[in-house]
């Protein structure tokens, strides 16, 4: 065995939004609210769908699996994870609450079925949540340069939130928001972008 070297496999990229894009995808989750205003359109489902995937750091198929009567006004419960583990509950911020309960009762009703549906009643799919966070996407780009346009897809906002809370409240915080209990695996999602660490570079030593 004293022959067989180590395997240096290369690290991930990071894949999040920085802060300004953040903030740009949020103004243009408001515009799409405003702007969509026929009645076949549910912008609240878009709106609310963005703003759950992002504070929650759920992976998107975890969320598209959410039925209705896991949703008590404040948890999400006994939410499955990835492989057999389970979550016993999520907590959903306030104001974030607010856009899923106005999508609620104003687009979906409270009827038995999935949380995050279409209006014929089916569950969202992954591509559906695609072209949703797309849509807002769009609205961001659409007076951004080609060099500052924004590629957006639903795992992009797990990487952010992952990111935000290892920034601010540590890697402990980090792993529970992930719903998994590997540091090293938590990396993936947190560390620098190839970009931000030339940054740094710069700033310190150019």
């Amino acid at each position: 065995m004293h022959r067989i070297s180590d395997l240096n496999s290369p690290e991930p990229t990071w894949q999040g939004l920085t802060s300004l894009q953040m903030v740009r995808m949020k103004a243009a989750a408001d515009q799409l609210l405003r702007l969509s205003t026929r009645a076949n359109q549910w912008p609240r489902r878009d709106f609310a769908l963005f703003h759950v995937l992002y504070v929650t750091a759920m992976r998107v198929s975890e969320l598209i699996n959410l039925d209705l009567d896991q949703y008590d006004g404040r948890y999400f419960r006994n939410v499955q994870r990835k492989g057999k583990t389970v979550t016993p509950k999520i907590f959903l911020v306030q104001s974030v609450r607010g856009y899923l309960d106005a999508y609620l009762d104003d687009e979906r009703g409270r009827d038995d079925g999935p949380l995050f549906q279409t209006k014929s009643g089916n569950r969202f799919s992954i591509q559906q949540v695609d072209y949703s966070l797309k849509k807002i996407g769009a609205l961001a780009n659409s007076k951004l340069s080609a060099v500052d346009q924004i590629h957006v897809h639903p795992h992009i906002l797990r990487h952010t939130m992952l990111r935000t809370v290892r920034e601010e409240k540590g890697i402990e915080f980090a792993i529970e928001f992930a719903g998994h209990v590997s540091e090293k695996y938590i990396r993936r999602y947190t560390m620098p972008s190839e970009q931000e660490t030339e940054s740094v570079l710069e700033e310190l030593f150019g």
